[in-house]
This record gives C-alpha cells, sequence and structure tokens, in this order.
C-alpha cells in the first residue's frame, strides 16, 4: 500500500526532475524502513571518465547529496554491468571511500535504472544497524520504483527540446 501511495503521489506532481529525484529517494527510504536511500545518476567528468553522482539522498547521509566517485568503483557501477539489484554488505570493505560516511553502512541494497535500455543510475538503500536486513520485499519495492522512475526519467528525456 505505501508503495502505491508513493506511486500516486509521485505520477501527480508536475514536479521538475530534482524534485521527483528527491521524493523518489524519500519513498525508497520510507517503504524499505531505511537509515538512508538515494538516486545515483552516472554522469561524465570533464575530463571523460564516467562517475556516479549522487543525485538526490534521503535520511542519514543527506549531507553527501552531490558526491561522486568512479562509475568502476562503486557499488552502482557494479549493479549497473550486472543489470540486476545488488545486495552489499559492509560496503566499505571493497570501496574503502565509504570509510568517511557517518554513519557506516552495514548494508546496502542497489537496483539499477535504465532508460530507454540505457544505464541511467540507480536507487538504493542502506541500513546503518546489525539486526536490520533486507529481505526480497525491500527488492521487490525498490525494483518497482526503479522501473516507475525509468518511466518517468523517460518521459521527461522525450519532452525535453533537443
Amino acid at each position: 500500500r505505501a508503495r502505491s501511495r508513493h506511486a500516486r503521489e509521485l505520477a501527480g506532481k508536475n514536479a521538475s526532475t530534482h524534485e521527483f529525484l528527491e521524493a523518489l529517494a524519500r519513498a525508497a527510504r520510507e517503504v524499505c524502513d531505511a537509515g538512508a536511500a538515494g538516486v545515483s545518476r552516472l554522469v561524465q567528468s570533464d575530463h571523460g571518465t564516467q562517475l556516479i553522482r549522487w543525485e538526490s539522498v534521503a535520511g542519514d547521509l543527506a549531507q553527501h547529496a552531490g558526491a561522486t566517485s568512479p562509475r568502476d568503483w562503486s557499488p552502482s557501477g557494479a549493479t549497473l554491468d550486472r543489470k540486476s539489484p545488488q545486495l552489499f554488505l559492509y560496503p566499505a570493505r571493497c570501496f574503502h571511500y565509504l570509510d568517511k560516511l557517518k554513519p557506516p553502512i552495514v548494508e546496502g541494497l542497489v537496483v539499477p535504472i535504465f532508460v530507454h535500455g540505457m544505464p541511467w543510475g540507480t536507487l538504493w538503500v542502506v541500513s546503518h544497524e546489525e539486526h536490520h536486513n533486507f529481505d526480497q520485499t525491500d527488492v521487490d519495492a525498490i525494483t518497482s520504483l526503479a522501473e516507475f522512475a525509468a518511466g518517468i526519467l523517460g518521459r521527461a528525456a522525450k519532452a525535453a527540446p533537443a
């Protein structure tokens, strides 16, 4: 029911892309009872390398919105490569730059967002607590939100002036 309520709320707004992504992050956080949630986008650096940028972040890590990481060395990049949801337990063990985040991430669930068949970014939720683990219900919930977002973002891309 919460997922349906959020989908109706997101679809009913004539919001900017930024407002939509902010609402999407809040919805994912609430639906999965996560410590934080966010939307990461695949972007090009000034030097032509691909980066992952945290476009919107809700919850405990909100102060890190706008942060970037290398596409090839990030949970989002790994998720886009595999084209399927990925669960990361203590992701800072592999992605060392995540050690700087407070509170630390115990578990992260990341799902890909593809727009018109092309990698666009990811939707993710994280837990900061040992006893709070994500399950298949959470995977289904944020996968559904990511698919919904892909449709909205795809329509926005088509409507944007060339």
